[in-house]
């Protein structure tokens, strides 16, 4: 085989002009370089995500692999952009009467998934895998919905209309 393509298929043909049985192969060119471009534009992914993208299609050894590692890079960076999301979303709640009146343990709940989940998404971020974005991502949405300043703030004032 080629050096730098990979063989997709093979059949026993006859030849046209001649009888005689030959292999036939089909081959396509594994382009690294294309992948690599992929990779690049990929606008979630942290440095060290990108380089073991990169990494595993440098390592892939044919089509299907390399294919399987842009798969994969793919699957992360919308993984990131959903992390990205949950934290926009986190510190749009910061400014709300839920975060402000919230139990101080909560606050510090959503503040250090917060925390965790820019650490990541940081261009010195790790390389932190699929499973380890979503829970992030958990993390992060279950701290929010952990707020409960609205709720404190109904019962204070409820207390205190009691009072008048």
């Amino acid at each position: 085989m080629p050096k730098g393509y990979d063989q997709v298929g093979t059949s026993d043909v006859t030849g046209k002009y001649s009888v005689t049985h030959h292999d036939a192969y089909v081959y396509v060119k594994i382009d690294r370089n294309g992948a690599k471009a992929t990779i690049k534009n990929l606008t979630h992914l942290n440095n060290a995500q990108k380089q073991a993208a990169e990494a595993a299609i440098d390592q892939a050894t044919d089509l299907n692999t390399m294919n399987q590692a842009i798969s994969t890079a793919t699957k992360l960076d919308g993984d990131m952009g959903d992390l990205q999301t949950a934290v926009n979303q986190a510190n749009e709640a910061k400014t709300t009467n839920n975060y402000l009146q919230a139990s101080a343990d909560k606050k510090d709940n959503l503040n250090s998934a917060v925390q965790n989940a820019q650490a990541v998404l940081a261009a010195t971020g790790a390389n932190d895998s699929a499973n380890q974005v979503k829970a992030l991502t958990k993390s992060v949405n279950d701290a929010v919905d952990a707020l409960n300043g609205d709720s404190n703030l109904a019962n204070t004032k409820k207390q205190a209309d009691q009072n008048i």
